[in-house]
């Protein structure tokens, strides 16, 4: 059998070479796992407005890749909230004037919250259709379940990283 003998610095190239097919493959998963988790059919990505879907991006680093979302409230809605949040401060809301249910008129007016929030919402009435505006006032932002789609994505994608580094390997033309 023949033996080859490298050079230190034919040696250095290929451990560059398998580094960077390395890179790549992980690269390719990490393309896999951004596509999956954004996948509408697999629903994956909580969509409410498509603003959490359209903020994600991907970058390649020499060393790997970086996953995210640019949306303000992607870690709370990724990650949950786990014991109940109070809400400080004051928030002054303007209320128009309106007319009741019983034909009072009522003045435009100012109301202020201590420690409480107006939040407005729609409801859904079906898939597709939403309610009129409701208004509630809240104390405190209740705990919920974060949805994980991210770390459920990877479970479902990081089985090919593996195969994306092989096919990777194989293309390097000293590593046959």
């Amino acid at each position: 059998m023949p033996t080859t003998t490298l050079t230190t610095f034919q040696i250095n190239n290929l451990k560059r070479q398998i580094y960077t097919a390395i890179i790549s493959g992980i690269h390719r998963t990490a393309e896999r796992v951004l596509d999956t988790s954004l996948a509408t059919e697999l629903c994956f990505v909580p969509r409410d407005t498509g603003f959490l879907a359209m903020s994600h991006y991907l970058n390649h680093t020499d060393n790997g890749s970086v996953i995210g979302a640019r949306a303000p409230y992607s870690v709370t809605v990724h990650e949950g909230i786990e014991y109940p949040i109070p809400i400080t401060g004051a928030q002054t809301v303007h209320i128009r004037a309106y007319r009741r249910k019983d034909g009072a008129q009522v003045k435009a007016h100012d109301v202020t919250y201590k420690n409480k929030r107006l939040i407005g919402f729609r409801p859904k009435f079906s898939k597709f259709e939403r309610g009129p505006k409701i208004f509630r006032v809240i104390s405190e932002i209740k705990p919920r379940p974060g949805s994980k789609w991210m770390e459920r994505a990877l479970k479902q994608e990081i089985v090919f990283l593996k195969d994306d580094m092989k096919y990777q390997l194989q293309r390097l033309e000293n590593f046959r």
